[in-house]
């Protein structure tokens, strides 16, 4: 189908008139916008193909899209073509509807020059230091730097995700509102604590802390001294005590041990097996992989016999079957008597007697591997039994050297008891016996003890009305930065927002401009943006796009389209619905695309209507009806 600059499909319902729209959108882009890619591959019942050709900057681009029909879906055929570079706003202005207001501004943005309405990042940054307070203090300073980091940052993000600057302004004014907010909300916390009071209890009643320090010092000496003559004390007694139950037990072991035994029998015992033992090396581990090696082969010969076997077994079924079969269709003969029967024994019996012949050699190999495995595991028998009369011997000579060890251990032991028990014999008894000096430091501790736990309470006091004091300076110095913070984000986010009011003024007057090219003559009213929301002023009333007409929303959406796509290299403008629009606004509205195509703010336009009757009188070389 060849389409001109100025185009309008004409049929009836569910003739193709949408089809064709759909299938144009999907050659340019790849996909309808209007269902999403997953959606648009539900579209073919089977294989999907469409090619579309166009004209664009002075070159004809043939794009060929072709996908085939899969289990899980369509998957593409070949090598794909690039999408042209036309806005999917152009193709199905409902993915600019679903966007929400702050989003639908942000968009509008991205596609205003900026350098044309006097945005400049620089002059913005310069607007931004520029706001400080009348009077600045060091608090203020601080609080500056954070906001040039917040301007550094939204560089940092806006150059690696590749935005414009538009989504640049956008990323710093949301970093601002939200250190505005924290900025707010930490200045109300700190005035609140300061308002409710630090308390400094008893303040007024404490000692100095200096004071109580060295009272504390001079009692903690003083115990010290004390505890240490104690400490003497019960050392002597402690010693004297352990000194004396220790001789009980040294006199109590030395009558156990008593005389040693005569072991020479044992020693010789012991020096007997050491010499039976001292060449025996165990062989079981290398019998047992050679049992393992044998039965592998054992295994092979069986595996191999029963397959001889099972081939002996098939030939005679074959030779059995041949005997009784049933008359032949060809010759009428049962049986061998058939020819073709008893060339087909003939056959057989050469390959039975070679199978019969393999089975016997494979029986007889089964033969020499089992006796070979039989063997083999003799040996590791008698392996085996050798093992275990090794450990017998060497658990009995572990038994003797042991008890030879205990005899050793013990001699050396009462050796050394009996020196120790002479070096007891020279600890004195204490002179404190009664314990009454012990009692009398006892007493002394307590008391300064109780005095020192005294000056510690006092010293708990002091050390709060202290900590009381430098919290409450402290508190007050984090309030003066929040409020110096609190001041400079807002004054940061008023430049901010002052310059983004301008932008989105200026954006939405540009944009309008060029809308109202498509909708003046034909929507009762101004289109208009009004609180973030596209819609037509008439009058002292507001109409929401949400409630516009058939005609209103049609030819609104296709102008603010096109005023939003200005930057697309092909900007096609697709009306499936034209019928929506009477008579003489039709008239107008197709005047209107002749003279936007001749300026160059729209490509080509292509429509459809049900109704081909009202084109009778149009003139076919400005428009191109094209009827199905």
């Amino acid at each position: 189908m060849n389409f001109q600059k100025l185009n309008v499909i004409t049929g009836r319902n569910a003739e193709g008139k949408t089809r064709i729209l759909r299938g144009s959108k999907i050659g340019l882009i790849g996909y309808d916008p209007s269902l999403g890619k997953t959606k648009t591959a539900k579209l073919a019942t089977g294989n999907l193909g469409v090619s579309i050709a166009l004209e664009c900057d002075g070159k004809t681009i043939i794009n060929d899209w072709n996908w085939k029909r899969t289990k899980t879906g369509l998957s593409a055929v070949g090598q794909q073509p690039q999408p042209i570079e036309i806005a999917s706003t152009l193709l199905d202005f409902k993915t600019f509807l679903n966007k929400t207001g702050p989003q639908q501004i942000a968009f509008v943005i991205e596609q205003t020059d900026l350098n044309a309405i006097g945005f400049s990042v620089n002059a913005l940054k310069a607007k931004i230091k520029g706001a400080t307070p009348e009077k600045p203090t060091e608090q203020t300073e601080i609080a500056a730097q954070a906001i040039n980091a917040d301007i550094q940052q939204a560089d940092a993000e806006a150059e690696k995700a590749g935005t414009n600057a538009a989504a640049w302004l956008e990323l710093l004014f949301t970093k601002l509102k939200e250190r505005a907010k924290l900025a707010k909300q930490e200045l109300d916390r700190l005035t609140g604590s300061i308002q409710t009071g630090v308390t400094i209890a008893g303040e007024t009643n404490v000692r100095n802390k200096a004071l109580i320090d060295r009272d504390i010092e001079e009692t903690n000496k003083e115990i010290a001294k004390v505890e240490s003559e104690a400490a003497v004390l019960r050392s002597q007694q402690q010693s004297y005590a352990e000194g004396f139950a220790r001789r009980e037990t040294i006199t109590k072991r030395l009558n156990q041990i008593g005389v040693g035994e005569d072991l020479t029998e044992q020693r010789n015992r012991a020096e007997a097996l050491a010499k039976k033992l001292a060449g025996y090396v165990s062989t079981v581990a290398e019998k047992a992989q050679a049992v393992i090696s044998l039965n592998r082969e054992l295994s092979k010969a069986t595996s191999l016999v029963r397959e001889m076997d099972a081939s002996v077994n098939r030939y005679h079924t074959d030779l059995q079957n041949l005997e009784q079969s049933a008359a032949c269709p060809c010759c009428g003969k049962a049986g061998l008597a058939c020819a073709a029967s008893s060339r087909r024994r003939d056959e057989i019996l050469p390959k039975l007697q070679a199978a019969e012949s393999d089975l016997l050699a494979a029986q007889a190999a089964e033969q020499s591997a089992d006796n070979a495995y039989a063997a083999a595991c003799e040996e590791q028998e008698a392996a085996r039994k050798a093992d275990v009369a090794a450990s017998v011997d060497q658990a009995e000579l572990n038994a003797i050297n042991q008890k030879l060890n205990q005899v050793s251990n013990q001699a050396t032991e009462a050796a050394k008891l009996r020196g120790e028990l002479e070096g007891l014999q020279t600890i004195k008894e204490p002179e404190d016996v009664t314990g009454d000096a012990a009692k009398a430091y006892a007493a002394v501790i307590q008391n300064l003890k109780a005095k020192l736990g005294t000056l510690n309470q006092e010293l708990a006091q002091a050390t709060a009305a202290a900590a009381a004091r430098l919290r409450r300076i402290q508190e007050e110095e984090k309030q003066e930065q929040a409020r110096a913070n609190n001041e400079v984000a807002k004054l940061a986010l008023d430049k901010v927002a002052e310059e983004k009011e301008k932008l989105v003024a200026e954006s939405m007057k540009n944009l309008l401009k060029i809308a109202r090219r498509f909708t003046d003559g034909i929507v009762d009213g101004l289109l208009s943006w009004e609180n973030d929301e596209l819609g037509i002023r008439r009058g002292e009333n507001w109409i929401s796009h949400e409630v516009f007409s058939g005609t209103e929303a049609a030819i609104s959406y296709i102008g603010v389209a096109v005023a939003l796509c200005q930057s697309s290299k092909f900007k096609l403008v697709m009306m499936d619905e034209l019928g929506v629009v009477d008579d003489a606004n039709l008239i107008t509205l197709l005047g209107k695309m002749e003279t936007l195509i001749q300026a160059g703010v729209v490509d080509q336009f292509i429509a459809c209507d049900v109704r081909h009757e009202r084109y009778a009188s149009f003139d076919s070389e400005k428009v191109n009806i094209i009827k199905i």
